[in-house]
């Protein structure tokens, strides 16, 4: 074979499941083990022969094990691990010649790993790259694993037609090789697809095509993975199609089908599954008992079996059950349980998950945070409103820290996570936390020692309408007052609620924690129908106060080093003010100056190692998008992505002497695009600086140039706080009849510490 000559080889730090059970490891059982779904036996029986030595693979038998080994990993949820299992060995195995049907499969895992880490391209890629094999060589079982996966990579980017179309090649392979495995699997797939493109016309005839597979299937962990996918997928139906009773009851069979199994095959993970399920349809169905003790016999074998993916779920189902039931203490309990039990599994979550973070995850902490707010609005004693009120804005930093770390694929984002109270840096400042809702709008407003809490009656769909009319309004200077309608009326949503708590304080400094939509806009351009709030206000914006640093620029030595293009290339447009812009710059701090050809991706490491500047200013086109990898800056000669910045960066990071701000002064972001805000909202964290100057649209005009000229030059004004000197630059441009539009003073948001 061999086991042994595999394990020998194939020594993968950092993926082992620790264990210490001495276990048969004979080909046979190995493979026994697999198909019986005892997937710990099968990796600690490979695990226990390694012996360190680098990763090898010599022949197709050892791809057969590996593969073995990584689908063992993936199939108790553990995806990194098995994503670095494959990515190991991933030179050996393209270097091996003649090993078509192995080559074709890992090509298949591979590109999974590849999906799981967010790289649509490379994924795709490795997809045609084994599906080329498989047709050549009329591997037609091959051909339709890889069709079934390649569907999955197209739903996962909601792609559904083509996701369709690959399900249902999927489906014919696997139907005309008579294997009843795949053709449940495919069928399970394809109606899944179905249901989320609302396309359900032959929607019963793919469930019952399923059914009739698994019924073939030998009463095995296969048979039983498949019994608990339909039952989902029949529970998923009914809701769709109005509530009907029978394929309701066709799950609950399904599932209590899988539940004995399950027990046959002593697969008390499985079971865990099953019982979690079936609570959940019992839920539907408002039979709450029921379910609530469904669901807490799920979260018993989850936590007996490790299946940390599933804990949370059923905690968070048996809050959802208790808060029905009306006993809000305690759902408020499990809610609190999900939560931390998600922090344990957040990466694994991050990377595993085919849904951004916030669409499969998000609606836990807003309902938690629901559930607190209006508790909170019931209460008197004023230390019990506050307490709730601070587990509110923790349940929701937890969420948006979350956020920031899925949107950039890197836990070390987050490093310098600041766990002081924000609103104790200055009694002049506000904390405004709007929490978008689905029936209103929640505000937290944060003083020194204290927050308020103001609801207001408006929905978070209509409030994103509003937003999103307002962002396409005031991007164009042509427009003229368009926007104001839309200005007004969202600072009456906004503002105008909290201005009670603001008056008779001596706040000059509003900093605002966004959400969703309210990333995509400047809230200085919001309008009471006499002024602008830039005009009552210095302003701004973090995305998160534990991710926002606490300690003030430090103004004596400054040192700036500033970078940017006049010159068109790689079809951006010239940006001939950026000369000025760097000289004036220049005038009032000691500055170096990379401009245009000087300016290259491959000296830019470089140009931020060699000096201790205190500023990095960048003049250049940058694009935010709502993949990272996507988003980037622009140099002479090349793109700089936002993991070039932060490689540039990151040997300042933890140095006493931090980038105090970077200032990105021609990037843009898409209107409506609110992962792209995100990515902008994140990009001082992802540099390692204290904060960041960025806009949210481009504007090509001299005015960019004075704007920031005018912006240094009130840095240097005694203590002005970065916030103030961005107010005051804004302003002057707000006062030139020229340039009033907000289209070009609005755009410029200061990200994280504003003083």
């Amino acid at each position: 074979m061999n086991v042994a000559i595999y394990c020998l080889f194939l020594a993968v730090p950092g993926v082992a499941l620790s264990t210490t059970v001495d276990v048969d490891a004979s080909p046979a059982s190995i493979q026994s083990a697999f198909n019986k779904g005892d997937y710990r036996t099968v990796i600690s029986s490979l695990e226990q022969q390694m012996s360190g030595n680098v990763p090898t693979i010599h022949s197709a038998e050892q791809i057969h094990w590996l593969l073995i080994h990584a689908d063992s990993y993936r199939r108790l949820g553990m995806h990194t691990q098995a994503s670095n299992l494959l990515f190991a060995v991933k030179a050996d195995v393209e270097s091996l010649e003649s090993q078509a049907g192995p080559h074709a499969l890992y090509y298949g895992r591979i590109a999974t790993a590849y999906q799981l880490a967010n790289n649509y391209e490379r994924a795709l890629a490795y997809f045609r790259k084994g599906l080329a094999i498989a047709e050549e060589n009329s591997l037609i079982g091959v051909e339709s694993s890889l069709h079934n996966d390649l569907g999955n990579l197209y739903a996962s980017r909601k792609n559904y037609p083509a996701g369709i179309d690959a399900y249902r090649t999927s489906l014919a392979e696997a139907i005309a090789l008579q294997d009843s495995a795949m053709t449940a699997t495919a069928a399970i797939n394809l109606g899944r697809a179905l249901l989320a493109s609302n396309n359900v016309d032959d929607i019963v005839n793919i469930l019952a095509q399923a059914d009739d597979a698994i019924v073939r299937i030998p009463r095995s962990a296969e048979r039983l993975r498949k019994l608990l996918s339909l039952g989902r997928l029949y529970q998923s139906a009914q809701k769709v199609l109005g509530g009907d009773a029978g394929l309701r009851a066709t799950a609950n069979e399904q599932l209590l089908q899988a539940l004995a199994l399950a027990g046959e095959l002593s697969d008390e993970r499985s079971a865990s599954y099953a019982l979690g399920y079936l609570g959940g349809l019992y839920e539907d169905e408002k039979r709450f008992e029921e379910a609530l003790q469904l669901s807490r016999r799920a979260v018993l074998l989850a936590q007996k079996t490790d299946a940390n993916e599933a804990i949370y779920r059923w905690q968070w189902q048996i809050a959802r059950i208790l808060v029905q039931l009306d006993d809000v203490d305690a759902g408020i309990q499990a809610y609190r349980d999900a939560i931390n039990s998600i922090k344990d599994i957040r990466t694994s979550l991050v990377t595993s998950t085919n849904d951004v973070y916030r669409e499969s995850v998000g609606p836990l902490y807003f309902e938690m945070a629901d559930l607190l707010l209006r508790r909170t609005s019931t209460l008197r004693d004023a230390e019990l409103i506050q307490a709730n009120l601070v587990e509110v804005r923790e349940t929701l930093e937890s969420l948006k820290t979350a956020e920031i770390v899925e949107y950039f694929d890197n836990d070390c984002v987050i490093l310098d996570q600041d766990e002081s109270a924000l609103e104790l840096l200055s009694a002049n400042a506000a904390i405004v936390y709007p929490i978008l809702l689905k029936d209103r709008l929640e505000l937290l407003i944060s003083f020194p020692g204290e927050i308020h809490q103001v609801s207001v009656p408006v929905s978070s769909d209509e409030l994103t309408q509003e937003i999103r009319r307002f962002r396409l309004a005031i991007e164009n200077a042509a427009s003229d007052a368009r926007f104001m309608p839309s200005a007004q009326k969202l600072y009456t949503w906004l503002i105008a609620p909290m201005e009670l708590h603001l008056a008779g304080r001596r706040v000059d400094t509003l900093v605002f924690v966004p959400d969703g939509p309210l990333r995509t806009i400047p809230m200085g351009a919001l309008h009471d129908g006499s002024r602008f709030l830039i005009e009552k206000y210095a302003l701004a914006t973090t995305p998160g106060i534990s991710l926002t640093s606490t300690r003030s620029i430090q103004r004596l030595d400054i040192e700036v080093l500033a970078e940017g293009i006049t010159e068109s290339v790689q079809g951006f447009a010239a940006l001939p003010n950026v000369a000025e812009e760097l000289r004036g710059i220049a005038e009032l701090y000691p500055t170096r100056i990379n401009l245009d050809a000087d300016f290259q991706l491959s000296s830019v490491e470089r140009s931020m190692s060699e000096g201790k500047y205190s500023i990095v200013h960048i003049a250049t086109h940058g694009q935010f998008d709502s993949d990272h990898r996507k988003s980037f800056l622009l140099t002479y000669d090349d793109k700089m992505t936002m993991n070039r910045l932060e490689n540039a960066l990151s040997l300042r990071r933890y140095q006493e002497e931090q980038i105090e701000l970077l200032v990105l002064s021609a990037c843009q972001t898409a209107a409506g695009d609110d992962r792209a805000a995100l990515g902008m909202a994140g990009i001082a964290l992802k540099a390692g600086a204290r904060s960041a100057l960025a806009t949210l649209w481009f504007i090509n005009d001299a005015s960019t140039s004075d704007l920031m000229q005018d912006f240094y030059r009130n840095l240097k004004v005694g203590d002005m706080t970065k916030a103030e000197a961005l107010r005051q630059a804004q302003i002057k441009m707000l006062t030139n009849p020229a340039l009033s539009h907000p289209a070009y003073w609005a755009p410029f948001l200061l990200i994280g510490n504003w003083l």
